[in-house]
């Protein structure tokens, strides 16, 4: 989770492109699942994964008709053994969504 002012703080990082904050994302996950990831990959974890969504269509998308008030939960799948990653925003009013809501957006 990243606060609000966290994420409209944090700016889009203008020398990485999408595919390298991808591929730091889904190294550090990654290394965060194994409990390997180190003070500095943690510190630099939540700018690479605002700037990557910040960058991304689904991000653009979203903006052009949330309201302004509106909470964005963005979630992002990484797909096992690649760098592929598949954001998709939930439109849902709850702080916290359950597990299951979860599956069902994402299964949409």
């Amino acid at each position: 989770t990243i606060k609000q002012a966290d994420f409209d703080t944090i700016k889009l990082p203008l020398h990485l492109t999408p595919d390298m904050l991808a591929s730091v994302i889904a190294e550090f996950v990654s290394k965060a699942a194994k409990g390997k990831l180190n003070t500095k990959e943690s510190d630099t974890l939540a700018p690479a994964l605002v700037g990557y969504a910040k960058s991304t269509e689904t991000y653009r998308s979203w903006r052009r008709v949330s309201g302004a008030t509106e909470r964005l939960h963005m979630v992002i799948n990484i797909y096992a053994g690649s760098e592929l990653l598949r954001p998709f925003i939930a439109r849902a009013p709850e702080t916290v969504l359950t597990t299951q809501e979860l599956l069902v957006f994402s299964s949409q």
